[in-house]
């Protein structure tokens, strides 16, 4: 998810080097809706208590892998197995689940890395500051053609797929502008 929006960046700074984008179910794609928010009002209070307590501390530059070093060694075990049964039921063997669950925890408890940047490319709720609903149409090949992105997303994808339909529409949009220009430049 993150690597998509990266790779988004750096085909923009650097066009020249890539070919395509291939982006498998890439955050931030989608800008916020004002009905995200009015969604979360219709929420039971202990849901809503949670939402707007972990949007206060991601914004304030708590991660989730910091939250979870924060926490005794039960509790943050527990939420990450909680995580892999409720988010990835398809994983139904007890052996790889508790493979994957180690793997994660152990994963979140070493030092804050890549996670550090999170906060100044993301706002809460794993929405862009700057959505690449708008950028990628503007991605421009060297020979003047828009790029060739491909966007893949699973069945029961936690990113929503709403935004790659969208890119696709301004993309083709904006080929259908870059072509007409080209040709009244031509006459």
């Amino acid at each position: 998810s993150m690597g998509g929006y990266l790779s988004v960046a750096y085909a923009e700074r650097y066009p020249q080097h890539v070919e395509r984008l291939i982006l498998i179910s890439p955050v931030g794609v989608p800008e916020r809706q004002e009905e995200d928010d009015s969604k979360i009002s219709t929420l039971p209070f202990y849901f809503r208590y949670m939402i707007k307590m972990s949007r206060y501390l991601f914004n304030r530059g708590t991660t989730p892998g910091s939250f979870l070093r924060s926490l005794p060694f039960s509790r943050s075990k527990k939420m990450v197995d909680g995580y892999i049964l409720n988010r990835l039921p398809a994983i139904t063997c007890p052996e790889e689940r508790k493979h994957l669950s180690e793997y994660l925890y152990q994963n979140s408890m070493l030092p804050g890395s890549g996670e550090c940047c999170l906060n100044e490319i993301l706002t809460a709720g794993a929405f862009a500051k700057i959505p690449l609903v708008n950028r990628i149409p503007d991605i421009k090949t060297d020979n003047g053609e828009g790029m060739e992105v491909h966007m893949v997303y699973g069945q029961r994808d936690w990113m929503d797929f709403r935004g790659g339909l969208e890119v696709q529409r301004l993309s083709y949009k904006k080929r259908v502008e870059w072509e007409r220009l080209k040709q009244e430049r031509k006459q």
